[in-house]
């Protein structure tokens, strides 16, 4: 404690003298300064500007101490001649160390003279920043008029605030064109859940989102997103819209492209000029046993012993030279096992440098079999001269230089001899050009795997064939010919093409499942109501209960339409139900005319009444049509159609032309047809699926085979009788069930329909469809709640449950259909009884597979009798 100020005194003994005021502020100053008199002498010069220009600079001319363009900076002022208190300021570029500064002047008097201060501040870092703001503005506003897309900004009342980029020239705009107008007015809509009107009010409650938007015959992927301040608030909208029609177009062949490379899996390697890996593929890495770093440190050398650097010199310039060479050599594995390939290498020039690309496939398999081959010269003979495949080799100038038996046989010549005379690209290629291109796509890759081409017969007919093998090149890598393998798949495409139809026909009748849900909601409205109004009508004795009866006939006529949509394409089980299949074939006769042109007459005849029997309408609707069909391609100069509906006991004179069908009644439909009809041995393949007399992708062969099936499902036969130049008759019969009333004769009528006093909930997500239910049961005595989902109608059933005693609900609907509705209330302890409506979807089908078998599920469109019926039928089950 004591030394403490003794210490201090000797420190502050130490010290040097103080500097004055001035100096300190000069050197505390962030910028330097100068005094110059007016003959340019530099009279005083503050430490930062000492420590640049040197403590010797005092007393010489400025010009003399700064750099020329300094000199021309300094003199102005000075010829200017400031007096005291006058200022200027200029602005000098590398009067210092390279740097700008901007120099202001100020007269003043300096010991007694006039002089002039000059205050240096430098800028550079300014005008860096400047520039590059300048030149980044320059650049982003040519880089977005190059970029190949359309970008545009708007702001929160969606209204553009600018627009650019090279793709407005597809719409027919200018940049900027559009700024000013709202996206209503550009896309001529108010619908606010128009698509890009949608995305952008996301983007604009801070949701990026991206779609595909079709306009003016293109195809954009556009990106919204929300545009924000520095605060981060949105202020906006930013978006970008890329063409992308002809990608789209691209994309399955990318994605077959993509595949075939995938399934290659041969080893990769890029080399430069001296033979180093640049890059390997994981293919090579699982090939060699080493990981992409061991493989990127070494030489062609390194994993080729064939190959030293002396070879690959001469290797290096035979590629440069015909761009392309194949050998067959040995790669060494990490663990020394030596692998044989096949290499192809490809010359590539790329960003100013010179590559190998070479893909090596291991022919281990290969080598061995070609070893055996030439043990065995005989054995090698006979595997080419007995094999199912084709087999051949010929010239680069198409030439078969050797053929097999079997290639013989499938292109229809004599024999070997005969074959090899012939010209492939005039005489077995039916497009000549495609050899050529395949010759060139060969030559290309180095190989040839899996390639479909068109062949021509020595008979003309043309086959489709499956090309493999390999080009035979040189030891100089020049090509000698092709080794190929083939095989005739023409009945195998052809198979392939009607499958590709009859997946065609399963999407289209998803895509009638889809309307008919919707169309039924609807016309469960229509039958809903206009029964009430007719009931109200009938009791009153209005004069527009036939108008609205007519309503009701049209309904029903619209849900016979909705069952023939179906009948295109059915996943539903059959609904067998007492059916009039006279009414089913008069009701069909409209869409007949509309599938049958006009050079064929219809003729229908039923008789009056035909006993009922069980059936599915949509189903018999379905088979007619197929056979009306078959009747429109047998016809193709016109004719006549008949269909003919009658009952029919089947005795000991008709079993004996027709011995499998079961003596008993039946209903008869007969579709007899005037056309070209059909020989023994076809007739006798009619029913088999796949099977069809027409050309190649016009028919799937499934026609027939479906009615088969469909009238064994309703317990029924077929039979067809035809010859060539007579026609074709197809005769179906369907048991006779007990007489009930005929859903599609009968009137509903609303008098002793069946009401009650439960409370039921109601779950339909069409607006229309729950109110008109809603209202139909209240006006029958029951207390209904109703909701718009089933996750609505779970919560509502939690806090009011012990007053609900049915639940009526769809299968399918957003958020939580009624299946899942169904095992949630059971899964919660609820036994409330529970009653579905479906409208024809997939996914209904689907949903329905996994719920209770027991369930009443009542289909659209509804009747009010029905309707009634099956509720109270439900609540009354013990």
């Amino acid at each position: 404690m004591s030394d403490r100020p003794t210490k201090g005194r000797e420190r502050q003994d130490e010290r040097k003298a103080p500097r004055p005021l001035g100096d300190t502020l000069a050197a505390a100053l962030p910028f330097g300064f100068d005094i110059v008199a007016e003959d340019g002498t530099l009279l005083f010069l503050s430490e930062r500007q000492a420590r640049e220009l040197g403590e010797d600079a005092v007393g010489k001319k400025c010009w003399d101490v700064y750099r020329d363009d300094r000199t021309q900076c300094v003199q102005c002022p000075l010829r200017q001649g400031l007096e005291e208190g006058q200022t200027a300021t200029t602005v000098s570029d590398g009067v210092l160390g390279g740097r700008s500064f901007e120099i202001h002047h100020a007269g003043m008097r300096y010991e007694g003279r006039a002089a002039i201060l000059e205050i240096f501040e430098d800028i550079t870092e300014q005008e860096q920043v400047e520039t590059a703001r300048l030149s980044s503005e320059a650049q982003l506003q040519f880089v977005v008029g190059q970029v190949p897309a359309v970008l545009w900004t708007t702001d929160q009342e969606l209204r553009f605030t600018s627009s650019g980029g090279a793709g407005l020239k597809g719409l027919g705009l200018k940049p900027g064109e559009t700024v000013g107008v709202t996206l209503f007015e550009y896309f001529r809509t108010d619908d606010p859940e128009f698509e890009p009107i949608a995305a952008h009010r996301r983007a604009l409650a801070g949701e990026p989102v991206s779609y595909d938007f079709e306009w003016r015959g293109n195809v954009y992927e556009v990106l919204v997103e929300p545009l924000r301040d520095r605060g981060g608030g949105v202020i906006g909208c930013i978006g970008l819209a890329l063409d992308i029609t002809e990608r789209k177009g691209r994309e399955r062949a990318l994605r077959l492209t993509q595949f075939a490379v995938d399934s290659i899996g041969d080893a990769a390697f890029w080399m430069t000029a001296d033979g180093k890996v640049f890059y390997v593929n994981e293919a090579a890495c699982r090939a060699l046993g080493y990981t992409v770093d061991e493989l990127h440190n070494m030489t062609v050398s390194d994993i080729d012993p064939n190959f030293p650097q002396r070879l690959w010199v001469e290797y290096w310039e035979n590629l440069q030279r015909h761009r392309t060479v194949t050998v067959e050599s040995q790669h060494r594995a990490k663990d020394g096992r030596l692998i044989p390939v096949e290499i192809v290498t490809n010359y590539m020039e790329f960003d100013g440098s010179e590559y190998a690309v070479a893909l090596a496939r291991d022919i281990t398999e290969r080598k061995r079999v070609e070893n055996t081959l030439v043990r065995s010269e005989a054995n090698y003979r006979a595997l080419v001269e007995h094999a199912n495949y084709g087999i051949y080799r010929s010239s680069p100038e198409g030439r078969f230089l050797s053929v097999n038996p079997a290639l013989v046989e499938i292109l229809g010549y004599e024999s070997q001899a005969e074959l090899t005379q012939v010209s492939m690209e005039r005489d077995i290629y039916a497009d000549p050009d495609e050899r050529s291109r395949l010759v060139a796509e060969y030559r290309r890759r180095g190989r040839i795997e899996g390639v479909d081409v068109a062949w021509k017969r020595k008979d003309g007919r043309v086959i489709t064939v499956h090309l493999s093998g390999r080009p035979i090149h040189n030891e100089i890598g020049e090509l000698e010919g092709f080794e190929m393998f083939v095989e005739d798949v023409t009945e195998r495409r052809t198979l392939e093409a009607q499958l590709r139809q009859a997946q065609k026909m399963e999407a289209i009748g998803q895509l009638t499942g889809g309307i008919a849900h919707d169309f039924n909601n609807l016309l469960s409205v229509i039958t809903l109501n206009a029964q009430m109004v007719a009931g109200a009508f009938e009791s009153q004795q209005n004069d527009l209960l036939p108008e609205v009866q007519d309503i009701q006939d049209a309904a029903r006529k619209a849900a016979t339409m909705t069952r023939q949509l179906l009948g295109f394409s059915r996943h539903a089980d059959l609904q067998m139900v007492p059916t009039d299949l006279g009414r089913v074939v008069t009701n069909l006769s409209t869409m007949l005319r509309r599938v049958l042109p006009e050079d064929i007459r219809v003729r229908l005849a039923a008789d009056e009444p035909v006993s009922a029997t069980a059936a599915d309408a949509g189903a018999v609707e379905q088979m007619l049509l197929n056979l009306a069909t078959n009747a429109r391609d047998a016809m193709p100069d016109g004719g006549v159609l008949r269909i003919e509906v009658e009952d029919c006991d089947v005795d000991d004179v008709i079993r004996a032309s027709q011995p499998w069908i079961t003596p008993g009644r039946y209903i008869r439909i007969a579709v007899r047809d005037t056309g070209v009809g059909m020989d023994e041995e076809t007739r006798n393949r009619v029913f088999e699926p796949f099977f069809t007399t027409k050309a190649p992708g016009v028919g799937t062969g499934l026609g027939m085979a479906m009615v088969y099936g469909l009238t064994k499902q309703h317990g029924g036969y077929v039979s067809v009788t035809s010859a060539v130049g007579q026609g074709t008759t197809v005769q179906l019969y369907f048991p006779v069930v007990p007489e009930e009333a005929h859903p599609l004769r009968d009137r509903e009528s609303l008098a002793g329909a069946p009401g009650g006093e439960e409370t039921i909930l109601l779950v339909e997500d069409e607006d229309t469809l729950r109110r008109s239910a809603k209202r139909v049961l209240e006006r029958y005595g029951y207390r209904v709640l109703v909701a718009t989902d089933g996750q609505e109608a779970l919560e509502l059933f939690r806090a009011r449950g012990a007053e609900i005693d049915l639940v009526i609900s769809d299968l399918v609907m957003p958020k939580l259909g009624g299946g899942q509705l169904y095992r949630a209330l059971r899964e919660e302890g609820a036994t409330t009884r529970f009653m579905l409506t479906s409208g024809y979807t997939g996914r209904e089908e689907q949903a329905r597979e996994q719920l209770d078998p027991s369930l009443t599920v009542l289909q659209k469109p509804w009747v009010l009798g029905e309707l009634l019926r099956r509720v109270r039928q439900t609540l009354d089950q013990s």
